[in-house]
């Protein structure tokens, strides 16, 4: 997947990165040299004279006794004050300004949304190349940053920065945050980091080099539309980086090499619902991609793998169906290149430095997939999220996915999914009053649906049916399953609704619930589990009683930054549900 695939899906991922964006645009600084420069849309209005600026500045500057602010929360709470004053303006030369001000505020005091607002705010309105200046303003942050938070901060926006000039093709905004980046990661101990930066560099180099080409191709294109060399070129650039397949085959059709023109000709001629074909198709890919000796291989392997996933749940049960399910798993621990993974927390595990941060207001349901970061939560297997489903793409046992959220009193957890292929468990894991349960349905290839207890408390009560035979699911089919967990001094209540149906009704000692058959959780957090290939849809929680909070990373739970961030999340989540 290419980088810019990468950040388009990014923005569709959950709280991590929620946070990022905040990092990021909060890492720019606004000084006025760089602000009347940067002309882009006639649409926006133009940027005010310096004439008009110094006079508003004045007038601001004497009205609100800017010079009077010393510390940091002084700054910014009068930066709020500005940027708020800004909104409600209806004179452009007073709302730039005023946003300036709020920015150059936030600057100085360290306020990183704060000034992320401003400068995004003045792009919004004013003709102003919004990118171009964030690079610029970068390079002013990386000056003033010398504690280990604010270099943190700095570094994780250098990334997302570096995603989006990408993204646009800007390589030498690219370039330049990244020279600023490496003056940024010099202050950082970790080899890791800086070593990061310069293989990003390098890669960004040979990405502007291709780009070049692209670009003289394309001016080929519009007096020759049959030019061989040139469709080449423009037609592997959209494959291969761009992931615009129709684009990148049409042209690939017309290339002047023979082995990307066959089986470019080939795809665009396979009729998708004739599974053999299909595997045959992606067979071909896989074997070209295999026979390739330079960055081609990992995005040649994915197309494959891409077709290989659309084949393989109608592939019969043999030889060629396994061999499709081993290269599925070569591919998923392919090595990405690092301008895939430099948004990631590579240096994380799972969860180990979460803690609660936001409280969940009682009675309201969230919608949790947005706050999902599958690098942080996965445990096991090999998640995506794809639009807004999270997904497992390859069938592994027992693989889970943490989700940010912790529960200590009465709740019902709502729930979509659908199981495509495999016919064994789909599990969710959920927390009795600090005991984790497992609910795992279709077990043992669809022989049973279980409850967790262990039955060793004497106050659990064996009458009740914590097992059900058969457990089948239906593949391909949206299932729909509610939770309600409630709790009564040491007794627990779990009812579990499937499709409309009861098939749990239990009670008993809480303490004997248990995750017995599943990899054990932390007991208080959900998590998802599944041994198939399943796509979660929706997973809500509404907290009826006592306590539930979101988690977030404990280094930034102690900075403004991370709590603003993480109410935001709980909004975006509220708006889905």
């Amino acid at each position: 997947m290419s980088f810019s695939a990468v950040a388009r899906k990014k923005r569709s991922m959950g709280l991590f990165w929620l946070r990022l964006w905040a990092v990021l645009s909060a890492g720019f600084c606004i000084q006025s040299i760089a602000l009347s420069a940067e002309l882009s849309s006639s649409e926006k209005l133009p940027i005010p004279s310096s004439v008009k600026q110094a006079e508003m500045i004045r007038l601001v500057n004497e009205a609100y006794k800017l010079d009077e602010a010393k510390t940091a929360a002084a700054k910014v709470n009068l930066g709020k004050e500005l940027a708020f004053l800004a909104s409600n303006s209806n004179k452009p030369e007073e709302q730039f300004v005023l946003l300036r001000r709020a920015a150059e505020l936030a600057k100085d005091a360290g306020h990183l949304p704060l000034m992320c607002q401003s400068i995004e705010a003045i792009g919004s309105s004013f003709e102003m190349d919004t990118l171009m200046v964030q690079a610029k303003m970068f390079d002013q942050f990386v000056n003033a940053a010398t504690d280990p938070v604010a270099i943190s901060m700095g570094r994780d926006g250098a990334k997302e920065l570096i995603n989006r000039a990408l993204e646009e093709d800007r390589y030498d905004v690219a370039a330049s945050v990244i020279q600023s980046a490496n003056r940024l990661v010099s202050h950082i101990s970790k080899p890791r980091d800086r070593e990061e930066f310069k293989q990003l560099q390098t890669e960004v180099e040979r990405l502007r080099e291709q780009w070049q080409q692209v670009c003289e191709a394309q001016k080929r294109l519009k007096t020759d539309t049959k030019d061989p060399k040139a469709n080449f070129i423009v037609g592997r650039w959209e494959l291969l980086q761009k992931k615009d397949i129709p684009s990148g085959l049409a042209h690939l059709a017309k290339g002047n090499d023979s082995s990307y023109r066959h089986l470019a000709q080939q795809e665009l001629t396979t009729e998708t619902t004739k599974t053999d074909s299909l595997a045959d198709l992606a067979d071909a890919w896989w074997e070209f991609a295999q026979s390739q000796t330079d960055e081609s291989i990992e995005p040649l392997s994915r197309h494959a793998g891409e077709l290989y996933k659309t084949a393989l749940p109608k592939l019969p049960e043999g030889l060629r169906k396994m061999l499709v399910e081993r290269r599925l798993e070569k591919l998923a621990l392919m090595k990405r290149s690092v301008s895939e993974t430099i948004g990631q927390e590579s240096d994380k595990t799972p969860n180990q430095t979460m803690k609660p941060s936001v409280p969940l207001p009682l009675g309201q349901p969230l919608e949790l997939l947005p706050l999902v970061d599958i690098k942080r939560d996965s445990v096991l297997g090999f998640w995506e999220q794809k639009g807004d489903s999270l997904v497992t793409t390859l069938p592994r046992k027992n693989s889970t996915l943490l989700l940010p959220v912790i529960a200590e009193g009465d709740y019902r957890l709502e729930t979509q999914f659908t199981r495509t292929t495999g016919d064994d468990t789909v599990a969710i894991i959920v927390p009795v009053g600090g005991h984790p349960c497992l609910i795992a349905l279709s077990e043992s290839s669809g022989k049973a649906s279980r409850l967790g207890v262990d039955g060793k408390s004497s106050r659990a009560n064996k009458e009740i049916k914590t097992s059900v035979e058969p457990g089948t699911l239906t593949n391909r089919q949206k299932h729909a399953m509610s939770i309600l967990v409630r709790l009564r001094g040491e007794t627990a209540f779990i009812e579990v609704i499937l499709d409309g149906e009861t098939l749990f009704d239990w009670s008993g000692d809480k303490k004997s619930v248990s995750t017995n058959g599943w990899p054990s959780q932390p007991a208080k957090q959900f998590a998802l589990g599944t041994n198939e290939s399943v796509s979660f849809h929706s997973i809500r929680l509404r907290p009826i009683s006592g306590k539930a909070m979101l988690l977030a990373p404990a280094a930034k739970e102690e900075s403004p930054v991370a709590t603003g961030t993480s109410r935001s999340a709980m909004s975006k989540g509220k708006n889905r549900s």
